[in-house]
């Protein structure tokens, strides 16, 4: 079962990656009225943009991951991207639409995202191989 889970997500991570940056193109350009869950704490919406954007950069880091000798340029690369995609992001809420605006706390938010994923990304990999590798013996 763990084999063809594995198999699954590393032949579709690009697939998951794309689906990943367009849900938050969804979720931060539509109209959502209060039908996304919440737990009602302070600063809950700059939790949920970090963890966005955590998600969604550890997953493109994923999907690259076998690039060869280039993946660490293409980390940085990413890195860039991602963050200027979460600008976007909030500009595009200025810009176009009238019940969204952009916020500098959330355009942070989102950085921060990337920034903790970025930095952490190594650590991460090391200890899924290690789990990986447990559950196989």
């Amino acid at each position: 079962m763990l084999k063809a889970t594995k198999k699954l997500l590393r032949d579709n991570v690009y697939i998951i990656a794309v689906f990943a940056t367009l849900s938050i193109a969804f979720l931060s350009l539509a109209r959502l009225n209060g039908k996304v869950p919440s737990f009602n704490f302070s600063n809950e919406d700059k939790l949920k943009h970090c963890f966005a954007y955590f998600t969604l950069t550890l997953l493109w880091f994923f999907a690259v991951e076998n690039t060869g000798a280039k993946k660490y340029k293409i980390r940085y690369l990413l890195f860039v991207l991602i963050c200027l995609y979460g600008v976007l992001m909030e500009l595009l809420q200025q810009f176009l639409t009238d019940y969204r605006q952009a916020d500098f706390l959330d355009a942070l938010a989102n950085t921060t995202g990337v920034l903790v994923a970025f930095l952490s990304y190594e650590s991460l990999l090391k200890l899924t191989r290690r789990l990986l590798e447990s559950s196989k013996a």
